[in-house]
């Protein structure tokens, strides 16, 4: 789409302008320059196509209902929340330099998300990132919530590695279903900020797909993540939910003195036409100055079949899955619909904290490319934190 003397070709000069990409002059470009088009996000680009802007976000509003238990020990009152509220700017540079600013609000107050630049298509080496990233670790973490089959990540995913600032490389073979990612990384809070000498991560994770038939929809995933990390203040202790983000937490290790975690995952998932399925197991073990090394450790299987015949794409840029396209759009036709189900296991006996069994099962309307309703119901055993149960509902738009 050519854009000139509308209100998007106004727009357009005035971000580009605002930003820096371009400085009016009497030889400079005009909005005749610029285009402007829709695909998962409102797209600004230069006419030699090397800068680009994209702008993007998500909101995801959720409810959920608990039945009254005395027995339990976790928080079970109803309500509602933003569980996300997201602005992101993404683009390029000449040269191969890439950018991304992402900001959530979902709290009522700014953080900082992914904060990085980049350098891509460097001879050997690949991609380089540096700023606050996801580090490389575990298939769910890789796979953005836009695109996950529940409302929640396992409640194993609390032994990830999430978002730090750092340094990392990537890069991809065989027209990428090869992928590895390594990268050192300071222990950082949600504005990016740490300090402390010393205080490091190193984690990498490498991917692949052993099989793979696009046409067919098929493929099989394999891969394996492994970290080694300081801690903020010489503590570390786990604290695991239900998969609900509206409940307190259900299983509690107790507070270790440690300077450094060793982590690992492994990982696999199939896709054979409208069938998902993935499985992880994860460790996480503490490094203490004396005394036992205790492990706390995990795993969940999950599955999902698309009732009205999609497939969960796979992104190979990342080594995750991303954005499903409904066949039939609501407004044109039904909109994809999925049903989904996870058991999810945790141990935390080495730390005296027992064990938790965590049921989810949902319901997912993909109304279009850019809006999912998602209803789940959990059920969890926690042993000496009791069981817990709840219905929850996800009101989603992301682009």
């Amino acid at each position: 789409m050519r854009c000139s003397r509308d209100f998007l070709g106004c727009l357009a000069l005035f971000v580009f302008t605002m930003t820096g990409v371009v400085t009016p002059t009497p030889a400079a470009a005009t909005a005749e320059d610029m285009s402007v088009y829709w695909k998962d996000g409102l797209h600004f680009r230069s006419a030699d196509g090397e800068t680009t802007m994209q702008i993007g976000g998500r909101i995801n509003n959720d409810w959920a209902w608990f039945p009254e238990d005395e027995g339990v020990e976790v928080r079970t009152q109803d309500g509602t929340e933003f569980r996300r509220a997201r602005i992101s700017l993404k683009g390029t540079f000449a040269g191969g330099i890439f950018y991304k600013s992402q900001y959530d609000f979902g709290t009522g107050e700014i953080g900082f998300k992914d904060m990085y630049m980049g350098v891509k298509d460097i001879p050997v080496v690949g991609t380089f990132f540096v700023g606050q990233m996801k580090e490389p670790y575990s298939l769910e973490e890789m796979t953005s919530t836009n695109d996950i089959i529940l409302m929640e990540r396992s409640p194993i995913a609390v032994f990830d590695s999430h978002r730090n600032t750092g340094f990392m490389l990537r890069n991809g073979w065989s027209s990428e279903r090869v992928l590895a990612s390594a990268g050192v990384f300071r222990q950082t809070g949600p504005n990016g900020h740490g300090v402390g000498d010393g205080k490091y991560n190193y984690t990498v994770r490498v991917s692949g797909l052993p099989w793979e038939d696009r046409d067919a929809r098929r493929l099989l995933h394999l891969g394996a993540s492994g970290s080694y990390r300081s801690t903020l203040d010489g503590q570390m202790q786990y604290t695991l939910r239900p998969s609900s983000h509206m409940t307190s937490d259900i299983l509690e290790t107790a507070v270790m003195e440690t300077d450094h975690l060793t982590l690992a995952a492994l990982e696999s998932a199939v896709v054979v036409g409208p069938f998902f399925a993935a499985a992880e197991c994860k460790w996480s073990r503490a490094e203490p100055d004396e005394g036992k090394w205790p492990v706390i450790w995990g795993y969940y299987v999950s599955a999902s079949w698309f009732l009205t015949g999609e497939s969960h794409p796979y992104k190979h840029s990342v080594g995750g899955f991303g954005r499903v396209r409904p066949l039939h759009p609501f407004g044109k036709g039904s909109g994809a619909w999925e049903l989904a189900a996870r058991f999810s296991h945790a141990d935390a006996s080495e730390f005296d904290a027992g064990t938790m069994d965590d049921y989810a099962v949902g319901l997912n309307w993909y109304m279009m490319d850019n809006a999912r309703v998602m209803l789940n119901y959990v059920y969890t055993d926690a042993g000496v934190g009791g069981d817990f149960q709840g219905v929850q509902t996800r009101f989603m738009v992301y682009f």
